[in-house]
């Protein structure tokens, strides 16, 4: 599964995240770089694990695009693609 959304989104939602453990203080162009470095880590340990791009949306049986989705719409998705797949 891969859940995909366009940077400009990821670090608004970073930048709004209210958790309680942290303060998140970056400009949407600070975001959007540590986004991509912590991205562009874990592709690294996926491709020594698994051997794989985890970058490319076509080594994935599901993408869903959350970029405009709530976080219950994307669980529908990920429940009705899953229930057809075991049908």
């Amino acid at each position: 599964m891969f859940l995909d959304i366009i940077p400009k989104e990821q670090a608004r939602r970073l930048i709004n995240s209210k958790r309680d453990d942290e303060i998140i203080n970056l400009s949407e162009e600070e975001a959007i770089a540590s986004l991509n470095e912590r991205w562009n880590l874990e592709n690294e340990r996926y491709n020594e694990i698994y051997g794989f791009d985890n970058q490319d949306p076509s080594v994935f049986d599901l993408v869903v695009d959350t970029t405009n989705l709530t976080v219950e719409e994307v669980g529908e998705k990920i429940y009705e693609a899953y229930t057809n797949y075991i049908k």
